[in-house]
């Protein structure tokens, strides 16, 4: 007896696409069109990351007089340090990684015939690779996957590094003033020593911050930091005025670096 396993009945099957699998296929090309438009716009913007060049010297020597005359006026010390990140932020390119390869995945996998490991294991080694990369060479784009709070806090413990370095707590009557720029965060921060703060308060800072960031986002950091530095001296001028003693007790710093 003979046994026919194949018949004229067999047809071949063709694959259609449904509705259902083009949404991820549309996600995954909405997440490669906003990363292409965070690319872009991070490029446009990469100059007001970098610390060095903000300031001309000129700036530099106008906002050294303007606290040397501070100083001469109060018994405050007032130091100046402008940074471009208080943090490498790795997790950041971490992040970015993880949504590149997310992302290129979707893409890749959304024909189930490229579903496959020499299709699908490409697609997220060069997603992940240009997400990092990219995080890594862009501050704007990087700035994206970090958390407002993980910035705070990276700039809040900077700061706390740069009063001690500066030896900012060795006035006699503690009175020394920090003013932090941090351009990566986009963080401010006047930090006083106990001798001020003590008699001014939290809220004796809050004009200071609000006018160096107003000359910050209106693009002029020399500007932000004049108004900073007057409406500190307005604060000093009030708690710490100057008596007999006339010394200047500290350098008066301005420091600009990478970080």
């Amino acid at each position: 007896m003979e046994i026919h396993l194949l018949g004229d009945d067999w047809t071949a099957v063709g694959h259609s696409v449904g509705w259902e699998e083009l949404i991820p296929l549309g996600f995954g090309l909405l997440a490669l069109a906003a990363l292409a438009v965070l690319f872009v716009r991070a490029i446009i913007v990469r100059r007001r990351y970098r610390a060095l060049g903000m300031l001309s010297k000129e700036n530099i020597q106008a906002l050294r007089e303007q606290v040397a005359s501070l100083e001469r006026e109060t018994t405050g010390e007032v130091a100046i340090v402008v940074l471009e990140e208080s943090d490498a932020h790795p997790q950041g390119c971490l992040l970015a990684a993880i949504v590149g390869m997310v992302a290129a995945a979707t893409v890749a996998s959304a024909d189930p015939r490229a579903a496959q490991a020499s299709i699908l294991v490409p697609a997220l080694a060069l997603g992940g690779a240009a997400g990092y990369f990219t995080a890594r060479w862009l501050p704007h784009f990087r700035r994206r996957f970090v958390s407002t709070r993980r910035a705070d806090e990276m700039v809040e413990e900077q700061a706390l590094q740069e009063f001690s370095r500066l030896g900012m707590h060795r006035t006699e009557g503690r009175t020394g003033v920090l003013i932090l720029i941090s351009l990566f965060e986009r963080a401010v921060i006047v930090l006083a020593d106990e001798g001020v703060h003590v008699k001014g308060g939290a809220e004796a800072w809050v004009d200071a911050n609000r006018r160096i960031l107003e000359g910050v986002r209106n693009g002029s950091l020399a500007k932000g930091l004049r108004d900073g530095i007057e409406s500190v001296g307005q604060v000093l001028r009030v708690h710490c005025p100057r008596g007999q003693r006339l010394e200047n007790e500290l350098p008066d710093h301005i420091v600009i670096r990478h970080r």
